[in-house]
């Protein structure tokens, strides 16, 4: 009961708080405790083509893309996120996919300006550990569709994870 009612007012104080965008989301958590948080410039997407002819196309129309992955999480910031993050879909997404599990949630929701999709969400929260990947571009629906189809966001996600995973070496772009 005590957890209905904190979801229950964290939910209504959040959607009394200033508009969330992915921005003020990536840099209100970036420094948080447990965070790889990658922002990727624009030079360094050759690094990422070759894993796909379909992540070829995709890199091609990316302006930006961001990587943020939240480990060792507790409970109640396991709640207090999946709140951000629908809060944020919810104002300017559209879901494409959506499986809630318990806590655990994935989510894949675009943004659309006519018929190009212009930003991608892919979210997963398992509980103890929350991965978002976001996309902002100029994007065919049959690409999105083929990606989502073919686990292609899910490649992303580890093909980031591995390309960023601390190793001594600094680098450009990326926030830890």
């Amino acid at each position: 009961m005590k957890k209905a009612l904190f979801v229950c007012l964290l939910v209504i104080f959040t959607s009394c708080g200033s508009y969330l965008s992915m921005n003020s989301f990536y840099n209100r958590h970036k420094n948080d405790p447990n965070v790889s948080a990658v922002r990727v410039p624009v030079f360094m997407f050759s690094f990422l083509q070759g894993l796909s002819p379909e992540m070829n196309g995709l890199l091609n129309n990316v302006n930006d893309l961001r990587y943020m992955q939240l480990r060792d999480i507790s409970l109640i910031e396991s709640e207090r996120i999946n709140a951000e993050m629908s809060q944020i879909i919810t104002d300017r997404f559209v879901e494409v996919y959506r499986k809630n599990d318990g806590l655990a949630r994935t989510v894949y929701s675009v943004r659309e300006k006519g018929d190009v999709i212009k930003e991608v969400i892919i979210y997963t929260n398992n509980g103890s550990r929350s991965t978002i990947v976001y996309l902002n571009g100029n994007f065919a629906p049959q690409t999105i569709r083929m990606m989502a189809k073919n686990d292609g966001f899910e490649s992303l996600s580890s093909s980031l994870s591995r390309q960023y995973q601390p190793n001594g070496m600094s680098t450009p772009g990326i926030t830890n």
